[in-house]
Order: structure tokens, then sequence, then C-alpha cells
């Protein structure tokens, strides 16, 4: 026969029991509660879209993620491919749950990337676990951490001004790296990398070549030669790292802490409106020049990326406005490239191409099934041609500023 308990006795022994319960009960729920962020910071990274992976490239993955990521050594190791792939490498994000970390970003291509590895350095990029060879592959690897969310192309579209300095310290940050990288590698970085100082001429004439439509060079070639008349300020004064690539899906987010990834485009010799400029467009107006504030203090000023007193870092309003002229150069770099490219776009070519839209929304006109790609129209090289004429007259700098380069040029072309 069972002792008799009494009530209390009862009470007691339950809550016994129940505590003894506690620490596993919690234990697995923070267990869930880290997979269900790894699960929500991995599809904002890697879209709805990841596939599993199989094959040469999931084994190597999990190879260099055993050898480098600390605590996979005994890990089972999944690999899934994103949807979203860089036109010269090979994407994987690799995971092992219930370790930490749980998932970890992989990059395949050909070549050495010495950017990525000193912005991780220097704290601009996600950290990096691994970066070299693997075996007998020609091919080169890197491993680093998800560091957080896709902000997107609506990026400091509303006002946090304490983000937009953030960013603006983050992209001194790349802009100031010291190492290897290849020369410009787009029209709209030679465009930026001329605003510095003039290209020699037999650079100058190759990215003119570049070009397609005859119509487009001169334009190009008007562009290249007067830019570095044109710019102001002192970020215009001399070349930087650039990153080349800085939208928003290359802009990582978490807890107020911005990284900047895929440095396939990176390059010496920029122009910091290459990077700079399109966060000019689609912004709220306090963000950009915080934005340029914390920029301008981190790469002038004594104290650097983390400091409060700048010495000749702290921009005077005059400056400011100078850094907001350079970006509309940069803002009619970025029209002038897609231009020279908009006959490529799917439904319909160039004609999806509104020039007020693409300045206002950074986004095209939606494509229309079966339409014929049609080349860049009379009107549109008309606009852009006025939009650097209105960066040219001395007279309409100030409706550059405050206007944007597309409106002050409306008085003389349409599109």
């Amino acid at each position: 026969m069972a002792p008799i308990a009494f009530e209390d006795e009862a009470d007691d022994e339950a809550k016994a029991k129940t505590n003894q319960w506690w620490p596993l009960l919690r234990a697995l729920a923070s267990m869930v509660v880290l997979a269900l962020a790894s699960m929500v910071v991995l599809h904002a990274f890697v879209g709805p879209g990841a596939a599993a992976v199989d094959g040469a490239d999931a084994r190597i993955i999990m190879a260099l993620a055993r050898d480098h990521v600390p605590g996979w050594r005994e890990a089972t190791i999944a690999v899934e491919s994103p949807e979203t792939q860089g036109k010269r490498s090979a994407a994987f994000v690799a995971r092992a749950p219930g370790a930490s970390p749980a998932a970890v970003f992989a990059v395949l291509r050909r070549g050495p990337d010495a950017v990525a590895p000193a912005a991780a350095r220097a704290g601009c990029a996600p950290r990096m676990y691994y970066s070299g060879g693997f075996a007998d592959d020609a091919r080169h690897a890197t491993i680093s951490a998800l560091a957080g969310d896709r902000v997107g192309r609506d990026f400091l579209a509303t006002k946090n001004v304490k983000l937009a300095r953030a960013f603006g310290r983050k992209i001194c940050c790349v802009h100031r790296l010291a190492t290897a990288a290849p020369a410009p590698k787009t029209l709209r970085a030679a465009l930026a990398a001329s605003a510095v100082a003039r290209l020699d001429a037999k650079t100058e004439a190759a990215v003119v070549e570049t070009t397609d439509d005859p119509r487009l060079r001169g334009l190009v070639r008007v562009a290249l030669r007067s830019a570095a008349n044109w710019s102001r300020s002192a970020m215009m004064e001399s070349h930087v790292l650039a990153h080349g690539d800085l939208h928003g899906w290359n802009v990582l987010l978490r807890d107020a802490d911005v990284k900047i990834v895929d440095y396939e485009l990176a390059h010496a010799g920029g122009g910091a409106i290459v990077d700079l400029a399109m966060y000019r467009r689609v912004r709220d107006r306090d963000n950009v020049e915080a934005l340029l504030r914390a920029y301008h203090a981190c790469r002038f000023g004594r104290s650097g990326e983390g400091g409060d007193t700048y010495d000749r870092g702290l921009a005077r309003r005059s400056e400011v406005r100078k850094m907001l002229f350079d970006l509309e150069i940069g803002v009619a770099n970025i029209v002038l490239e897609k231009l020279a490219t908009c006959a490529t776009l799917a439904g319909g070519g160039c004609a999806r191409l509104d020039i007020e839209r693409f300045v206002a929304t950074a986004r095209h006109l939606d494509p229309v099934d079966g339409a014929a790609a049609a080349p860049p129209s009379a009107a549109q090289i008309s606009a852009v041609g006025a939009m650097y004429a209105a960066i040219s007259d001395e007279t309409r700098r100030d409706a550059v500023v405050d206007l944007g380069v597309y409106a002050a040029s409306r008085g003389r072309s349409r599109a």
C-alpha cells in the first residue's frame, strides 16, 4: 500500500519533481529559440529559393568548415545553394544544427580574393573563418560568418540617423583598406575614378570602346574627360579602394551593426562616389547628410572610425553640399551606365527605362511579355546629356544639390 500523503506533502513532492525538469526545459527552450533565430537569419540571407547541394562542391565546403569553423569538427553539416548567386563565383550556406555558429557562408571563386579577408580583419565585413585554396582545385574558397539580414533596396529610405552614421563609417572602413586590388571593372567605376583624376589616354579609349552604342560613346568620352573638373569635395581629391557594387543586397544588418559583403567588383584607384551615389536616391535627406558627415569624419579625422573628435574631419555645411553635388555626378554616371546596358533588360529593353522613375525610385518599368529589346532612344540619350550639362553649368549647381541632377536638368530635356 502506498503511503498516505497529506495535501501539503503532495504539493511539495510535485514541486520537487517539477523543479528537477526546469533546467532541462529551459535548455530545450533556448535551443528552440536559437534554432528559430538561425532559420530567420538564414532565410533572410539566402532567400526562399535555397536548395540542398550534394557532390564535389558540397564535400569541399564540409571539409573546410570542419577544419576551420570552431565547434564544427564533429558536427553534422548540410550545404545549401542560395537563390541569388554572384556572376564570378558560386555561393553556399553550410549549416550545422546545434553548433555555434549554426550556419556559415561559403564562396568558391576563380582566383584569390585579397579584399574580402582584409575587409574582415578591419571589421568592414563579417568574420572570416577561412580564405585560401584547397587540394588540387584551382579555385579559391572563403568561409565567413552570417552577420545579419540583407537590408534590401529600401535601406535608409526612412529616417534613422544613427544607422546612417554607422553605414557611413563602414563605407569609409572599406575605402581606407590598404590591400592589392584590380583596376576599375565597370563603366560606372571608371567614370567615378575619372572624377578624381583624368584617366590616361589608353585607359580612356578602352573604356569608351566598352560602350556598344556609338551614339553613347561621345557622351562617355565627355564624362570621362570633364568629371575631374566637375567634382568639388575633399573626398574626391584622392582615390580609394572602392567596393564597386554597394547595393542593399550586399549590406548586412544585425542589432545596428552593419557589415559589407561581396567584393567581386572591388577595385583600387576608385572614386568614392561609385559607392556613395546610390544612397543619394530614394533616401531620407537627413540620413544622407548624416551618412556623409560620418564618412568624412572617419576618412579625414584624427580619431578615425570610432571617435567623436574629428579635427579636420568635421565637415562644415559647405563641404556637405559639395559632397552632395559630387553624389549627383555619381547619379548621372549610374544612369549613363544603365543606358549603356538597358537593351539587355528582358521584356522591352531600354523601353523599360523611364529615367525620371529610375532616378526617383531606383526601379524600372514592368516588363512586357514578348516585347522586343529596344535600344536607347534619342530622348533618353538627350536626357542624360542634359544631366551632365546641368552638372557642368556653374549657375545650376545649387539646383543640382537641392533638386537632384535630373530635376535640375529638366529645362533642357525630358525623357
